[in-house]
């Protein structure tokens, strides 16, 4: 099921011999999820949602997926079908199809059972279903890619109508700029919403930038689209990291010289750099090796900027650990200037101004000058979480904790996770629950066990009915 959309990943977690399934965040989240409401999972694959409160609003029998525009699919283990609930966790289509893509804003969603048609909210079919095969998603302009057979792609409407008649080998989601990619002939070319190539299928090759920008590429030439739908006359041998960042990224001109390409296509040369790489020792998309022998990045203004430390973690609340002497570890401001001198083991990010720092074996936290607020003595940690909150490893066992370094749940349990809304997964060997918010156990549930959900005081709040 879901073969083409991967919409039911599931994150598996060993614990103390247990296989835990699904204890990931929601997938695809969007707005109208309802933050009040959370996934958990039993250790046999099946989950359901609850609420703040503990309450079961949706028992623990399905494969549970993002929302999208107010609607998740869930698969049920039981039926192997598929159906959607809303926002609150209540089932509005029952599982009955084969597969599934998601719901578009204004309530339609491609749905498969022997062959592919529209659905409404209710699940009712729209159109008959006759087509090959569908697109996971509807683009904002309404359509969405259909199939009569297999490399014969166009666009339909809701209604199943053909607006670009199949004619190509495949096609891809429409933009803002108003293309789609579109394959032909095994060569990819772009079209508007009339179906009229305005890009010819000539390139062996695209991807999309964040900032609305697309590279494409032939015979080991890269051009740029803008964000206008407009093909960049000029060309490159090699365009370099994963994604622009406001303004700028790295290219290599015809004539191999280096530079810097901004999102006007412009290319400016920069003669000091030798070469270009993408090294995840950096949380940037591209490091210049230059020819003095140090490392740069290119920054928002397209300026180079030489890299003097020999790893970098990810920019939060403006600061980034950087390994620097002695393979130790300090903070970096946007400036790459340092402001907090190496003197740590191990860090993690900022996070509500607290950052989680490893000195002399043990962990504890620091404000944004580098003092220590709640002073080392933890054999691990979590970063704060948006509630303030952080799960710590005392001798005694996991706990957690707030930012003043109170407990708020006392260091017993053999392993706490931190999950999606600032809620924990707390593990104690013998059972596992899931907490609040506030850090308060909701409910557990015993290893061995998957038909019983017992509250903090021991009340049976969920009984698989089924058994």
């Amino acid at each position: 099921y879901m073969r083409r959309l991967g919409l039911f990943f599931i994150t598996l977690f060993i614990i103390s011999g247990i296989t835990l399934i699904g204890i990931n965040r929601y997938k695809n989240k969007s707005a109208d999820e309802n933050p009040e409401i959370f996934k958990f999972c039993i250790s046999d694959g099946r989950c359901g949602l609850a609420d703040e409160d503990g309450n079961i609003v949706l028992e623990p029998k399905y494969v549970i997926n993002g929302f999208m525009n107010g609607f998740a699919p869930i698969y049920s283990l039981k039926e192997n079908k598929i159906g959607f609930i809303d926002a609150s966790g209540k089932i509005v289509i029952r599982p009955k199809f084969e597969d599934v893509g998601d719901f578009s804003s204004d309530g339609f969603a491609p749905a498969f059972n022997g062959k592919w048609g529209i659905i409404n909210k209710k699940g009712d079919f729209m159109t008959q279903e006759n087509f090959f095969e569908i697109n996971p998603f509807f683009s904002k302009n309404g359509l969405i890619g259909a199939a009569k057979a297999e490399d014969s792609w166009g666009f339909i409407d809701k209604s199943g109508n053909w607006i670009i008649p199949a004619q190509f080998d495949f096609v891809f989601d429409f933009k803002d700029n108003g293309l789609a990619a579109v394959k032909k002939e095994g060569k990819y070319g772009f079209v508007n919403e009339k179906g009229e190539i305005v890009i010819e299928p000539v390139f062996e090759g695209f991807f999309h930038y964040k900032n609305g920008l697309t590279v494409v590429w032939a015979d080991g030439k890269y051009q740029l689209i803008d964000k206008n739908g407009s093909l960049m006359s000029a060309q490159f041998t090699e365009i370099s990291g994963y994604r622009f960042n406001d303004n700028f990224t790295f290219a290599n001109s015809d004539e191999g010289v280096w530079g810097i390409v901004g999102t006007d296509g412009k290319f400016t040369p920069k003669p000091d750099i030798q070469n270009v790489t993408i090294s995840y020792r950096y949380a940037m998309d591209a490091i210049a090796d230059l020819k003095n022998g140090k490392k740069a990045f290119v920054n928002e203004e397209g300026g180079i900027v030489e890299i003097n430390f020999d790893s970098m973690g990810i920019f939060a609340n403006g600061l980034a650990s950087v390994r620097l002497e002695e393979e130790l570890i300090g903070y970096i401001d946007a400036n790459m200037q340092v402001v907090l001198k190496p003197v740590f083991e191990d860090t993690r990010g900022f996070s509500n101004a607290l950052a989680a720092v490893k000195k002399e074996g043990s962990w504890g936290f620091i404000d944004k000058k580098g003092e220590f607020v709640i002073e080392p003595q933890f054999d691990d940690t979590t970063s704060f979480n948006e509630n303030g909150l952080a799960a710590v490893k005392a001798d005694e066992g996991w706990g957690i904790i707030n930012e003043k370094g109170k407990w708020v749940l006392k260091p017993k349990y053999f392993e706490i996770l931190s999950i999606e809304e600032g809620r924990f997964f707390i593990n104690s060997r013998e059972r596992y629950g899931y907490t609040d918010k506030k850090g308060k156990i909701l409910f557990w549930i015993d290893y061995g066990s998957n038909s019983v959900i017992k509250n903090a005081k021991g009340k049976i709040v969920w009984q698989d009915s089924d058994l």
